[in-house]
């Protein structure tokens, strides 16, 4: 019986994967295109987005039909006093995320807090992002009103760790709430759990130090994420390239 155990377990712990276990995102590490937030608030009608706004609602704290895609549908707005405002997003009728905006006397900085609700086990994660404006505000716009840098994120330390496994030809990325998936190296694309409905991922292993996600949204390509294992074990480089404009991402996981 005990030569059979060490039969049976000798060659896995061999195999054991220096991927396996659990690894915490660097939050300093991060290198990413500048994150600029444009809203506006005039005459009680909210607006928020990137470039162009996403979605324009009366901030009446009313539910209101939005542009749809696979993340939100619907939004309400409410001003809490002059300088806070709050605005719910909803899926399907159920609240995905929660997030105040509060401006500082002076008009220059911003405080975003975002409770998000839309991971499989609906418990909220906090994240704090810290906002100054650029460019001088239009005359006779409000104190919202304009383009927001984002100069510090902080977040609970689950929402920063990630589970990763790779057993054989299967590898599994477990993340907060109970997001991630389970892929085949070289399969099919899968679903990713805690994301929109269309999103699929599929994995390949091109050598023993690089494992590659690419994500699928509606059936396209989105983004290739490629990590690849340091030297020492310790750490993973990672580099995301989104496909629709080119940008990269890139930060550093550590083994915890």
């Amino acid at each position: 019986m005990i030569l059979m155990l060490a039969l049976l377990t000798g060659p896995a712990q061999a195999a054991t994967s220096p991927f396996n276990g659990t690894w915490l995102t660097d939050i300093a590490s991060i290198k990413q295109p500048p994150d600029i937030a444009m809203l506006t608030f005039e005459r009680g009608i909210f607006g928020r987005g990137r470039e162009k706004l996403d979605f324009a609602v009366r901030a009446d704290g009313h539910v209101h039909a939005v542009p749809a895609d696979e993340y939100v549908d619907a939004v309400a707005v409410r001003l809490l006093s002059p300088r806070h405002l709050r605005e719910t997003d909803l899926l399907k009728g159920k609240v995905v995320y929660v997030i105040t905006f509060s401006v500082s006397a002076d008009g220059r900085a911003m405080t975003e807090q975002v409770t998000d609700y839309s991971k499989p086990d609906a418990k909220p994660i906090a994240t704090i992002v810290k906002r100054k404006r650029i460019a001088r505000p239009t005359p006779g716009a409000s104190w919202l009103s304009g383009r927001w840098l984002s100069t510090e994120v902080a977040t609970t330390r689950s929402h920063l760790t990630d589970h990763l496994r790779l057993v054989g030809n299967r590898f599994s990325r477990s993340g907060p709430g109970g997001s991630g998936f389970d892929a085949v190296i070289g399969g099919p694309p899968v679903p990713v759990r805690g994301d929109a409905p269309s999103t699929r991922t599929a994995v390949t292993m091109p050598n023993a130090h690089n494992i590659i996600e690419r994500l699928y949204a509606d059936k396209k390509l989105a983004m290739t994420i490629t990590m690849t294992l340091q030297p020492d074990g310790k750490s993973i480089k990672t580099v995301a390239k989104r496909q629709s404009d080119g940008s990269v991402f890139a930060w550093t996981l550590r083994r915890q």
